[in-house]
């Protein structure tokens, strides 16, 4: 899953990539590390 960060709060993201915009669920669950959920930025 790779794109553009609409939004990110709550446990989901709201991203773009060249296909359109998506949701994704659980990222409480994502690994801890740098962080890259952020708006605006392209994990």
């Amino acid at each position: 899953m790779q794109g553009t960060v609409l939004a990110a709060e709550g446990g989901q993201a709201r991203l773009r990539d060249p296909s359109g915009a998506f949701s994704v669920r659980g990222l409480e669950r994502v690994p801890r590390g740098r962080p890259c959920l952020l708006p605006g930025s392209i994990p």
